[in-house]
């Protein structure tokens, strides 16, 4: 059992490598529609922030493949998370016009979940501004990396 398996995983590797690296058909476009960032003016301070989070959510799944796959979503079936420098810089450029927004909401008209909520993703957003800093800090070559694994582990979990 084990000869097979280890005969048969750098086999399942190179077609997966092969069939990852191919042009992504154009017809299997369905992304859903983009979700309308307009504010009633009647609404409060709750709803905004509720609708804030709700489109915060649905704009970091559109742009993760791979998100969208681990919650059953079709989208983007046909490609990857964009790993590039570009990508990070327009996520930095993203969560810092966020850190602006949260500090519009007023708290002193949020539940205290809600603000505990606020607190705590205002947190995340802080942190990932500062590890930005060390975005290039790593070894040359890791053959455990973890976008290694994760790429393994996702191949392993949604393939059939």
């Amino acid at each position: 059992m084990k000869k097979t398996l280890v005969k048969l995983t750098p086999i399942a590797l190179a077609i997966t490598t092969l069939t990852a690296c191919s042009p992504a058909s154009e017809t299997a476009k369905t992304a859903p529609e983009p979700i309308k960032t307009e504010q009633p003016a009647g609404q409060s301070e709750s709803e905004r922030l509720n609708a804030f989070f709700e489109r915060t959510f649905e704009e970091d799944l559109k742009r993760s493949p791979l998100f969208q796959s681990y919650l059953g979503k079709k989208w983007d079936y046909d490609k990857w998370d964009d790993i590039s420098d570009e990508e990070a810089d327009a996520r930095i450029a993203i969560a810092k016009n966020r850190l602006e927004k949260l500090n519009s909401f007023d708290t002193s008209k949020l539940s205290e979940q809600e603000q505990l909520s606020l607190r705590l993703y205002k947190l995340g957003i802080e942190r990932d501004l500062a590890n930005d800093e060390f975005r290039h800090h790593r070894y040359i070559y890791i053959s455990s990396a973890p976008h290694i694994r994760k790429c393994l582990a996702f191949l392993l979990i949604f393939t059939v």
